[in-house]
């Protein structure tokens, strides 16, 4: 399945996906997160920045998915630490995701650049719809 996904152009999580500095994505949330509860490995995920409108940047693969139950604030903090060498966080971003009752990890096996602009979307629509699976 293919999802498109968020990126904080502030903290230039897609540089350093891209660059090969972090291979791993966290969410986290006070209430129980819906936006993702479908993701898997092998799905497809479209980045792009909260700067850019409509501009798909790059194509990553996932290659492990954790969405958590309910944590406590110390197994949110462990999780984070656990999984540091993967995210590389900055400080901000470690504090502003640990702690969190519930996370999101996802482990990516690579990040390609792309350009693609979803402001015509009929152009690019039928590329970001996956094919139906065979049954």
């Amino acid at each position: 399945m293919a999802h498109v996904f968020m990126l904080d152009s502030d903290t230039y999580e897609l540089e350093r996906l891209s660059d090969g500095t972090s291979s791993m994505i966290v969410r986290g949330s006070h209430e129980m997160p819906s936006l993702y509860q479908n993701l898997e490995q092998g799905d497809k995920l479209y980045f792009t920045q909260d700067n850019r409108e409509g501009e798909i940047e790059a194509l990553g693969l996932v290659s492990y998915v954790m969405i958590s139950g309910k944590l406590t604030e110390e197994e949110s903090y462990e999780i984070i630490i656990r999984n540091q060498d993967k995210l590389q966080l900055p400080d901000d971003q470690f504090y502003k995701w640990a702690g969190k009752p519930y996370l999101l990890m996802v482990g990516l096996a690579y990040v390609r650049p792309m350009n693609l602009n979803l402001t015509e979307p009929d152009e690019h629509l039928p590329f970001l719809i996956p094919k139906p699976q065979a049954k």
